[in-house]
């Protein structure tokens, strides 16, 4: 491919920025409307160790080790050095994730680039930045920064892959090891390397001593992780456990089904003659289509496996997990449009096993279990909410979601096949469709989940009504009481309270299960009501927060959220309450319900 002019260069790269300036701007804005955290208790976890990475405490979670990647936490540590007020934080770090995932455009683009003219290439590089996946801009988690660093790490892949000289095989793990302190399941990618380098660059292996060395570093960085055991994984120490392999290739499945619902069914019909495209390019001499043929199939593989690796484990919580996998989307789409570049070509085995790839993943998939009316699981699984109406419809009309879904998969099918050669570009409007209705769906869910209106107001005097009184040199004790016997509900009071309070260092829970991964500490009141931990040590706090209802032993400084829960101030710095067990303080945070 011959190199631009250096005019056409300007105006790429011009254009190029104009797209990331709108990208920014759009997805900044829509996150300003989203009023507060609704993934607990990862955006507290990551808030938390940000705030405690500024303030030189290393990175802590509620004076606990953060177990995590460190790297979204960074990005977050800047903001809390400016000000420690937790409402602006929150509003500069989802508009750092705006900034993010606007980036993202550039490795795409360059990537897209080496196959698609400039039209095309753009073309690509937008659809990218329309994911549903652009939901996470609104939430204080590391999928916005992941997208960026993982389409590096990928950019420098091809190019190392392409033509493996020294300092290209540097630049991959380099590239990997940023991406893997965002989300340590990048370190999937550095795998993909070597498989895809091996593949091409078989006759010449003694040019890939760079990669070899690496592999071998790498290699005993992982015995000693066995040695360790599940203590080196910290906050996945849950994945050091044997997986039965029909768990694992059935979790695979579903992920694969839930890629191509994600990307409106074609995609995966198409993709047997699209890879023979590229097959044939490669043969014919094109290193650039050989090096993304096998980025591509390497990469797709392995991150459907960690999907389901993650998914077959005790805490997957029956969900699928495209936020582990949605970072190949743009692969896909350039291979897409390097199909269409060609001529759209239909060989009839090609199809019909796409047709079957796709028939096969969808009808193994529990249609009804999966991709259902849940918010919680269509956060994670971004690519469902419009199988999900599809779903309602077919079930108002007495068929099932399964079924309506197989229709519209062998309705996707036929258009593959029928369509003209010259109308062949159309087949991206289902997806493009797709991929606007979906994230309509998540953006207006997320901006009217409002949590309940647990404050007033949104403003930040409101949000922070703890750290407006208490000492910044002082920590409060947030006691969540689960209320026994009436509908009284106070969760989001809780976690909130939580969030925008840097003062709120622990959360003891009285009858209440752990949840999100946080540090929770479980307490029970003895006779001469004391709270006692596990461990049989009595809870010390000068401040309290506990529901209204519950009599702390100290003064009652200030109420807030519209749940009434009250700030206490407790001279003696030994938490005491007026009951006599567990089941009276319930009971006294029922009492205390709002009328």
């Amino acid at each position: 491919m011959s190199e631009p002019a250096p005019r056409s260069g300007v105006r790429a790269a011009l254009a190029l920025g104009a797209l990331v300036l709108v990208a920014l701007v759009g997805y900044g804005l829509l996150s300003t409307f989203v009023a507060g955290p609704r993934v607990f208790g990862d955006e507290v976890i990551y808030l938390d160790a940000g705030d405690s990475l500024a303030d030189g405490h290393g990175l802590l979670v509620q004076e606990h080790r953060y177990g995590r990647g460190p790297g979204y936490p960074a990005t977050i540590a800047p903001i809390a050095v400016v000000t420690q007020d937790r409402s602006t934080v929150y509003f500069w770090a989802k508009l750092f994730n705006a900034l993010w995932f606007a980036l993202t455009a550039i490795p795409i683009y360059l990537l897209a680039r080496r196959l698609l003219p400039r039209r095309a290439s753009f073309a690509v590089t937008a659809l990218s930045l329309l994911i549903p996946s652009s939901i996470y801009v609104g939430l204080v988690m590391t999928d916005s920064l992941a997208y960026l660093v993982g389409l590096v790490a990928l950019y420098a892949t091809v190019l190392a892959v392409e033509r493996p000289t020294w300092r290209r095989q540097l630049a991959v793990p380099a590239a990997v090891l940023v991406a893997y302190l965002v989300r340590p399941q990048f370190a999937v990618l550095y795998p993909a390397f070597v498989l895809a380098v091996a593949a091409v660059s078989r006759r010449r292996l003694r040019d890939l001593w760079v990669t070899g060395v690496v592999a071998g570093l790498a290699l005993a960085g992982g015995a000693v992780v066995v040695a360790r055991g599940a203590t080196a994984l910290g906050d996945y120490a849950f994945l050091w456990r044997s997986y039965d392999l029909d768990g694992v290739a059935r979790m695979f499945d579903y992920h694969l089904a839930d890629l191509a619902l994600y990307l409106g069914l074609i995609p995966l019909i198409i993709l047997p003659a699209a890879i023979a495209v590229f097959y044939r390019k490669a043969r014919a001499g094109s290193a650039a289509h050989r090096a993304f043929l096998v980025v591509f199939v390497s990469t797709t593989l392995l991150a459907l496996f960690v999907a389901a690796v993650f998914a077959a484990s005790p805490s997957s919580q029956g969900r699928l997990y495209d936020r582990y996998v949605f970072y190949v989307v743009p692969l896909w789409l350039i291979v897409g449009a390097v199909w269409l570049q060609e001529g759209a070509p239909r060989p009839r085995r090609a199809v019909g096993l796409g047709a079957a790839l796709l028939l096969g993943a969808l009808a193994v998939l529990p249609f009804d279990v999966y991709v259902v009316d849940d918010a919680s699981k269509e956060l994670h699984a971004a690519g469902t909410p419009i199988w999900t109406h599809l779903a309602d419809l077919a079930v108002a009309h007495g068929e099932t979601g399964h079924r309506a879904i197989e229709v519209a998969a062998v309705l996707a099918a036929a258009a593959v096949v029928a369509i003209p050669r010259r109308f062949a570009p159309a087949l991206v409007l289902p997806l493009i469709a797709v991929f606007a209705v979906n994230s309509a769906l998540l953006w207006t869910h997320g901006i009217r989940d409002n949590n309940g209106d647990v404050f007033a107001s949104q403003s930040s005097a409101t949000r922070g009504w703890v750290d407006q009184i208490v000492p910044g040199d002082q920590s409060v004790t947030l006691l969540q009481v689960q209320p026994s016997g009436c509908q009284r509900e106070l969760g989001y009071a809780y976690m909130l309270t939580e969030f925008f309070n840097d003062r709120v260092d622990a959360t003891p829970q009285l009858g209440i299960a752990p949840y999100g991964g946080l540090p929770n500490e479980t307490v029970h009141v003895s006779g001469a009501g004391h709270l006692i931990g596990l461990d049989g040590r009595a809870l010390r706090s000068s401040w309290v927060v506990a529901p209204s209802g519950v009599k702390v032993s100290g003064t009652p400084v200030a109420e807030g959220t519209v749940d009434r829960l009250v700030l206490w101030h407790v001279p003696a710095g030994r938490v005491e309450v007026h009951a006599g067990s567990d089941h009276q303080v319930e009971s006294q945070a029922c009492r205390g319900t709002p009328s």
